[in-house]
């Protein structure tokens, strides 16, 4: 089996996505070096060569950390996170 999830900075009362307007822009979740950082010191094994995208490779599992954003740059900030 396998999952998608996205995880995006959304208002605290959005129950649905269907409560988003149609021209809703998700707030930015941090700096892509700080996302790396934070997913590395709960998942230490975690390989990011793509600063892009880490994969965490466990036993039974396989989890690509897709980190997404509008702005270029080494250090761009991070508008979601795709987990697949």
């Amino acid at each position: 089996m396998s999952w998608d999830v996205i995880i995006l900075d959304l208002p605290p009362d959005v129950k649905s996505m269907d409560q988003l307007p149609k021209d809703f822009k998700p707030g930015p979740l941090g700096s892509r070096s700080d996302l790396i950082a934070r997913i590395s010191a709960i998942y230490p094994d975690t390989e990011f060569s793509d600063p892009s995208c880490g994969v965490l490779q466990l036993p039974g599992c396989h989890i690509e950390f897709r980190l997404g954003g509008m702005d270029t740059g080494s250090d761009e900030t991070v508008d979601y996170i795709g987990m697949h």
